[in-house]
């Protein structure tokens, strides 16, 4: 195995991987528990939930990916704003994912 192969096992390892590089799997399903984990890694990580809410809001606007993925993206974004004290954030997010895709859960998120 040559250093090359190495080094970026190593950078993940240790968590030095630059922000960009980090690739975020919004799940099928926006769990409670998944938000919590991700915000306080986030908080942990980088100090604030902005990189993660930025990555989050390019998903949702990015026109390639499935419309459910998309919508999931500004659901998750829209907990982790809400979360964090950012309401219209939050409130903005809810409403960018039922533009993308009104399914059950992003009605139920906004009637909230």
């Amino acid at each position: 195995m040559n250093l090359f192969a190495i080094a970026p096992l190593f950078a993940v390892l240790l968590g030095t991987v630059p922000q960009q590089a980090r690739a975020i799997v919004v799940p099928a399903r926006i769990e409670p528990r998944v938000v919590e984990r991700m915000y306080n890694e986030a908080i942990i990580r980088d100090g604030s939930i902005d990189p993660l809410v930025g990555q989050l809001g390019a998903m949702c606007a990015d026109d390639a990916r499935p419309k459910r993925s998309r919508a999931n993206a500004c659901l998750l974004r829209s907990h982790l704003e809400w979360r964090h004290g950012r309401i219209a954030p939050a409130m903005a997010a809810a409403d960018a994912g039922l533009a993308v895709d009104p399914y059950d859960d992003m009605v139920f998120h906004k009637a909230r």
